[in-house]
Order: structure tokens, then C-alpha cells, then sequence
């Protein structure tokens, strides 16, 4: 059943939608647990109550503020859909609730079928998805953990679907996973907020390279670029955290540039060298003065060798290595070295050696 046919659905007078209406516009009150939550006194209508149902827009404002704030975001949406009236007191009262703290946070998912999860501050999560293979079944009740629709064109029905869901609980995307269309999708989500907080992206060097460019990453980016190139990719500054799964494009020079708190590179094309450049220019103070981690895999039998050729450079104590193994847990870890910037600011550098991987922590 798709509720966006319903959106005045008390001016209808079809069967179906006046039950529509009632059932949403009408909250049971047969759950224990939902009633002892809010009592209503001294509330008086002539309204004939059947089947322990009352009419929730009838309630005074205390009262149905309680029954909203215990209603998921599928009863909230489903419920904003039935009238002109709910939908106005549903948007009102999430409008209040996001200036106070947002109840819901959106992940944006447009890898395979498209999907839309909404978490709640419990951690508990609700879920639209979209696809035109006509062998799933497609679910559409409100009870279900995740709602199924089949589509002739998912990514439009993802995104429009969204827009409606922003308008009424005030929410916005907090976390994007993107891998098809990039460009189609990237000028959509540049008119519908200023930032994303966390993005996955998975393309091409020109499709990475576009999205980077119009839309602004807040605090974590993981790429993966799918063609080989040595061009450079302009990555934000300031970022808690950077990972990039085939990272051969970034070269010395641009790894001196980035300003990330933590940065993973995997398959990178740096040599020993060059990561003793790194550490070297870290310990001058002339790169990435707030990195906290990085991590990136070295070449060789003994590439401790090459990358620890560097001045004030002492052998690892016990807490510093303890302090390793609980930032990189799983680790293979032996002896590390402390290395001590210009400040004094002090970093522990091991060799992961299962995995031939150099690890690094600022204390």
C-alpha cells in the first residue's frame, strides 16, 4: 500500500481510506505498557469509544505530546499521511523535539537496492528499501522492523520518500553509503543539506572526484576508487577520521597535506621511505599537528629498518605498548618505538606483524 495516496485521506469517502484515517487517527490504548505512560484526566467528549480506541488529535496538547513522543517513526510518517490536521501536529511536535535534540538520525544507503534506515537515540532502527525484482515480497505494515516496496524506479522512490520523511520529523542524513550514480545522486543531495557527517563512497576517480567537490564530509570518509589513477583527489580537512580502501592515487606530497585526526590507507604505494619522510616532517611539526592514529602498510622483510631511521627515537615502554593494543585491538604487535615531536608531543609506532601493517598512536 503506498500512504502517499492517503495524504488527505479525510476528504475521501471511500471505505478504504476513512479506515485508514480512523486507525491511525485513532490511538488503542490495549497496551499496558503505552497506557501507564499517560492518563488523561478530567477529559470529557462525546465521542463513543469502541474497540479501547480514542481519537489521538482530540487529546488535549500534554497529552498527546506523550502518545507522539512513544510513536516510531513508521506510525509518525504513516500518521502524518491520513490528514492535513496530523500532518501539521505531527510536524509541529518534531519540530519542537529536533530544537532540544533530533530523535532520529538517517542513513542513507544507495549501494544495491536503495534503502533509508532510521535510528532512534534507543539505537533501535526502522527501514524503507526499494527494488524492482518482482520475486521479493514487498511488506507495507507499520509493524514490521523494515518495509519492502517494490519500484519501478527505486532510486527516485528512495529519494523522494526521504524528502517526505524529512518534512515531517525533522531529521536529515547522518551517514550516506553511495556506489551508483554518483553524479544523479550528489546535485540531489546538495539541495538537501549543507553537510554529511560520515560518507562511504565507492567509484570511479571522476565520480569520487565530483562528489568531493559539491558535497561537504563533516567528520568520516572511507573511499574506494574503483579505477587506478595517480591523479589527486581533494580531501576535506578536519575529518576525524579518513580511510581509503585502494589509496595508490595518494602520493608523499599529498599525505604531508592531510589534516585528519585518523587516517587508514590500505593497498597504498608508498615506500619505506616515504613513510620515514612522513614520520620525519611530524616530528618537525610541519604535518598533521592533531593526528591521533595512521596506519598503512609497509613493504619488505624489515621495513622498521628504513622507516625508523630518525633522531630521538627510543625503544617503546610497557604502558605505551598496552596503549597500542587497546587502540589497535587484534593487532600482532612486538616492540615499538616513542618518537618525540618538537612540543614534546610523543607517538608510539609498531609493526602489525601478521598483517606487515605500521601503526601509529600520539599520546
Amino acid at each position: 500500500m503506498d500512504y502517499t495516496a492517503y495524504m488527505d485521506a479525510e476528504s475521501l469517502d471511500d471505505p478504504t481510506s476513512k479506515t485508514i484515517f480512523h486507525s491511525l487517527n485513532c490511538f488503542k490504548v490495549d497496551n499496558n505498557e503505552r497506557n501507564d505512560q499517560f492518563k488523561v484526566d478530567n477529559f470529557e467528549s462525546d465521542y463513543q469509544f469502541k474497540n479501547n480506541e480514542f481519537p489521538l488529535l482530540w487529546l488535549p496538547l500534554l497529552a498527546k505530546e506523550h502518545v507522539l513522543c512513544i510513536m516510531n517513526p513508521f506510525e509518525l510518517v504513516n500518521l502524518s499521511m491520513t490528514s492535513s490536521e496530523a500532518r501539521k501536529t505531527v510536524k509541529e511536535f518534531t519540530r519542537i523535539k529536533s530544537r532540544i535534540k533530533s530523535r532520529f538520525q538517517v542513513n542513507l544507503g544507495l549501494i544495491g537496492e536503495p534503502s533509508i534506515c532510521i535510528r532512534g537515540n534507543s539505537g533501535k532502527t526502522w527501514g524503507y528499501s526499494w527494488s524492482s525484482d518482482e520475486s521479493r515480497r514487498s511488506t507495507d505494515l507499520p509493524s514490521h522492523a523494515s518495509i519492502h516496496k517494490l519500484s519501478e524506479t527505486p532510486m527516485d522512490d528512495c529519494m523522494r520518500w526521504y524528502e517526505s520523511i524529512k518534512r515531517v520529523l525533522w531529521c536529515q542524513i547522518d551517514e550516506a553509503c553511495i556506489a551508483q550514480q554518483i553524479p544523479y545522486v550528489t546535485n540531489w543531495l546538495i539541495t538537501q543539506q549543507d553537510s554529511i557527517k560520515d560518507v562511504f563512497i565507492e567509484g570511479s576517480w571522476y565520480n569520487l572526484k565530483y562528489f568531493l567537490d559539491h558535497v561537504r564530509v563533516s567528520e568520516k570518509l572511507t573511499l574506494d576508487m574503483t579505477d587506478d589513477t595517480n591523479s589527486e583527489l581533494k580531501i576535506p580537512e578536519g575529518l576525524t577520521r579518513l580511510q581509503i580502501y585502494s589509496s595508490k592515487f595518494l602520493d608523499c606530497q599529498q599525505l604531508l597535506k592531510l589534516k585528519v585526526r585518523n587516517i587508514i590507507l590500505d593497498y597504498s604505494i608508498l615506500s619505506n621511505k616515504e613513510i620515514n619522510v612522513f614520520l620525519a616532517r611530524w616530528m618537525l611539526m610541519k604535518t598533521n599537528l592533531d593526528l591521533e592514529t595512521f596506519e598503512i602498510n609497509v613493504w619488505g622483510a624489515d621495513p622498521m629498518n628504513v622507516i625508523m631511521d630518525l633522531l630521538d627515537t627510543t625503544i617503546a615502554d610497557l604502558n605505551s605498548i598496552a596503549e597500542m593494543r587497546k587502540k589497535f585491538p587484534g593487532s600482532a604487535m612486538r616492540n615499538g618505538f616513542n618518537i618525540r615531536r618538537l612540543d614534546g608531543k610523543v607517538a608510539t609506532v609498531c609493526l602489525n606483524l601478521s598483517l606487515s601493517r605500521l601503526l601509529m598512536m600520539t599520546h
